[in-house]
């Protein structure tokens, strides 16, 4: 049976394309390698390696970045080229690169060079041909991101 609750919060949706056109406001370039947490208050780009947790408002892992470890972000973009293993989460996410582990956000789009292997859980998924799945692909509603 389905209930309806009038305490529940709006949630407004934030737009893929809002991911795919990220401007970083800070970079973490390449060549560099760091253990440990690192936060950006803005967007950070990552072209080096970085082992830990990435908190942030929002993350950029491009070509050749590695994140091994958690990012915890609103919006995260997983470029081509880009690899990152352990836990994504956020509101928005677009992922082109290659992806180890779960990634659980509201809106996500998988771009056709996308190669993921283990759990996507989401309220709504893009995925465009080409792309690689595999593993689970929870729904989860809306409200669940609060």
């Amino acid at each position: 049976m389905f209930l309806r609750s009038s305490n529940r919060e709006t949630v407004k949706p934030v737009a893929p394309g809002a991911v795919v056109n990220l401007q970083p406001t800070a970079t973490f370039g390449a060549g560099a390698e760091t253990i440990g947490e690192i936060f950006c208050p803005g967007v950070l780009a990552i072209f080096g390696r970085v082992e830990g947790t990435v908190r942030g408002r929002g993350v950029i892992v491009a070509d050749g970045g590695t994140v091994i470890g958690t990012i915890d972000c609103e919006l995260v973009r997983i470029d081509e080229g880009a690899f990152v293993e352990g836990t994504v989460t956020g509101d928005a996410a677009y992922v082109a690169g290659a992806l180890k582990g779960l990634i659980e956000a509201r809106d996500i789009a998988v771009g056709a060079t996308a190669h993921i292997v283990g759990t996507v859980a989401h309220a709504s998924l893009t995925v465009e041909q080409g792309s690689v799945i595999e593993g689970l692909r929870p729904w989860r509603p809306p409200n669940y991101w609060k």
